[in-house]
């Protein structure tokens, strides 16, 4: 998906991924970001391809969640759990400890240039990518 067709992400969880949800402004296309949270020093991304409709994500989203419970059919037992929205990716940056994907959480809109919306960034949030399993600590990371 082209930024200028993003509109909106969504960051899910598991204890083995993040899953990054994003959608174009209609929310009638979506795509799915995998990022593996076993590596403590790897930054191991999954682009998957395939541009789902809402119904297509929605059951997607639904099998993550089943497919991620500790035992089959409980319900709050940590399957998918929604982290944050976001209105886009800044990027990612390693530190000692690992990784952290910075994320848009805030906007305003500036202007409008041929059509398209000129947004400025007015918050942002930075989230450590490796579960707490896999954490290597370091006592410089702060």
């Amino acid at each position: 998906m082209r930024l200028e067709e993003a509109s909106h992400e969504c960051f899910y969880f598991s204890s083995q991924r993040y899953f990054l949800v994003g959608s174009n402004h209609a929310q009638t296309k979506h795509r799915v970001l995998k990022i593996d949270r076993t590596e403590p020093k790897d930054l191991v991304i999954i682009d998957d391809k395939h541009v789902y409709n809402h119904q297509e994500v929605r059951e997607l989203l639904g099998r993550l969640d089943l497919g991620n419970r500790t035992k089959m059919g409980q319900k709050g037992s940590s399957g998918l759990s929604r982290a944050v929205s976001a209105f886009g990716i800044v990027g990612f940056v390693r530190f000692l400890e690992g990784y952290y994907i910075v994320l848009i959480t805030k906007r305003r809109k500036m202007a409008d240039i041929g059509g398209h919306s000129i947004y400025k960034i007015e918050d942002t949030t930075m989230i450590y990518i490796p579960n707490d399993s896999v954490r290597v600590s370091h006592p410089d990371e702060a």
